[in-house]
């Protein structure tokens, strides 16, 4: 009947136009993933280039050296993009999945580069994996420095910051402690929600899409990230269960 030649036209109208959405959602993540790093990457080879430069001035290599690290910052603002457009427009953020055996070293060293980074801060560790738990370990990784990240943004200055990690029978278990200023409780309901940066500062840098990026990593392990802060104690809860 013509009722159902129009609702098949629509229906094939309707299905080309998810299809050309879906096309300028991997065009415009593709974008980011190269338009954008391939002149950060020139930029940075560059600098290298100057700091070889003889008889370079003391003050020329304190520029160099604060434009490597503005590179570095605009780079992980880029990563932070990725993540978002492709759990927001892509088909979620995508892991590579390892046995996890590798998980302890590679998270002493995530937090070794934090501390390198803000030598005045005081930063704990304590990481017992005596069990192997199946993740992405890049991810997991990038989850904590997050975490570790907001710690030092937000924890009392020159304050303790306690990192723990284990491992058991229930999977994979970590958390983030810090001393600061209680969050609300209408502030952590809303932590996780991408863009919303908490009790954001002038200086504060990125985009407010950390604590958000880390509870997708969370989410696509089958587990979750959640906060409590009581009494100016902030801590930050990771749980991964073992794989079935």
């Amino acid at each position: 009947s013509a009722r159902d030649v129009t609702q098949n036209v629509e229906n094939k109208t309707a299905l080309a136009t998810k299809e050309e959405e879906a096309r300028l959602r991997e065009q415009f993540i593709a974008v980011l993933g190269h338009d954008l790093r391939n002149p950060l990457a020139a930029l940075q080879s560059g600098f290298r280039l100057l700091a070889k430069e003889d008889n370079l001035s003391e003050r020329g290599q304190s520029l160099i050296d604060a434009s490597h690290r503005t590179v570095d910052r605009m780079s992980g603002l880029i990563n932070d993009l990725m993540d978002f457009a492709r759990t927001r427009l892509g088909s979620g953020l995508s892991l590579q999945i390892s046995d996890g055996s590798d998980l302890a070293a590679a998270l002493e060293a995530t937090v070794q580069e934090i501390r390198a980074a803000h030598p005045g801060l005081d930063i704990t560790t304590r990481i017992d994996l005596p069990r192997d738990v199946s993740c992405d370990i890049g991810r997991i990784c990038q989850l904590c420095s997050n975490l570790v990240a907001n710690a030092v943004t937000h924890g009392e200055a020159g304050g303790l910051i306690e990192f723990e990690a284990e491992s058991g029978e229930f999977g994979l278990s970590i958390s983030v402690r810090n001393r600061g200023e209680t969050m609300t409780e209408q502030v952590m309901q809303h932590l996780f929600e991408p863009f919303v940066r908490e009790q954001a500062r002038p200086s504060q840098e990125g985009l407010g899409l950390g604590l958000f990026i880390s509870s997708e990593i969370a989410k696509a392990h089958e587990g979750k990230l959640h906060v409590t802060s009581e009494e100016g104690l902030t801590t930050f809860f990771l749980e991964v269960p073992r794989q079935r």
